[in-house]
């Protein structure tokens, strides 16, 4: 049973309404809620606490951002292909390309918001998965004729919080389930665009932004769980593994020098992708 059921079975009843004894018997369930043993796995607690702790790229560049002094444009990957011969790196590069996007919006740039689309759609489509992505572009264009860019970055953010579900059929095979995970790695141009930053601009407190250690070794998991036997896909299992071994589990002390490997290791995976 997760959290959330645990939440919703002690506190309404099944119609929604609560009665004067069911106001006492809620009372007494939160009373002795400390006592009661939910038999809730270790692993299921870790899980939550690990999705709690995720942010997107729209978060961590917003963070960024108003930092100042941002060179935007020098840090980016900034492609815009549409299709590559092997669908792992399609999938790769969207993730690629949402980080970019991400990185427009907080730059208000309608035509490099577009660009980055563009290609979006162009790699989904190569996937199979381009017609679910129609909702998502609608949202855009409404917002871009108000100027909603809150409403822009909330629409990228919520696409890259289920990007996993692109790639997901009712009864997955194994290919949508491969490039359901590869196409949520979009940290990895986000680690890229950090260490870039913060290469020319350390600062102690701020560079603990590139504290992604949990979702560097969830990644890692999800990869080596379904044992892809493609080149590309192996470099960047090799990467992210030399990034984990200098970000850590999350609560890393960062040095110049640490920020100054992940740079050159990100960006060596970005330009491996982008080029694939």
């Amino acid at each position: 049973m997760s959290f959330l059921m645990i939440i919703t079975a002690c506190g309404s009843g099944g119609d929604g309404t609560t009665s004067g004894n069911d106001d006492q018997a809620d009372q007494d369930i939160r009373v002795d809620a400390k006592d009661k043993d939910f038999a809730v796995p270790d692993a299921e607690k870790q899980l939550a606490l690990q999705n709690f702790m995720s942010v997107s790229p729209g978060e961590v560049f917003q963070a960024l951002d108003k930092m100042g002094n941002v060179a935007w444009a020098e840090i980016v990957a900034g492609s815009t292909t549409d299709s590559y011969t092997s669908d792992y790196a399609a999938a790769l590069n969207i993730g690629v390309r949402v980080s970019d996007a991400m990185v427009a919006v907080n730059q208000e740039n309608r035509g490099q918001v577009m660009s980055y689309w563009r290609s979006i759609e162009g790699l989904a489509g190569q996937l199979g998965y381009g017609d679910r992505l129609g909702p998502v572009e609608d949202s855009l264009k409404v917002n871009f004729v108000l100027g909603n860019w809150s409403r822009i970055r909330r629409t990228l953010d919520n696409m890259f919080n289920s990007m996993e579900g692109l790639a997901q059929a009712e009864r997955p095979s194994r290919r949508d389930r491969e490039l359901g995970v590869l196409v949520t790695g979009s940290f990895i141009e986000g680690v890229q665009i950090l260490s870039n930053h913060f290469a020319t601009n350390f600062n102690q407190e701020d560079v603990d932004l590139l504290n992604q250690g949990v979702t560097l070794g969830n990644y890692i998991q999800e990869l080596e769980g379904l044992n892809m036997q493609d080149d590309l896909v192996k470099q960047v299992t090799a990467g992210i593994k030399q990034m984990q071994r200098i970000i850590g589990d999350g609560n890393k002390t960062f040095s110049a020098q640490d920020v100054t490997q992940l740079k050159t290791i990100s960006g060596n995976l970005i330009k491996r992708i982008t080029t694939a």
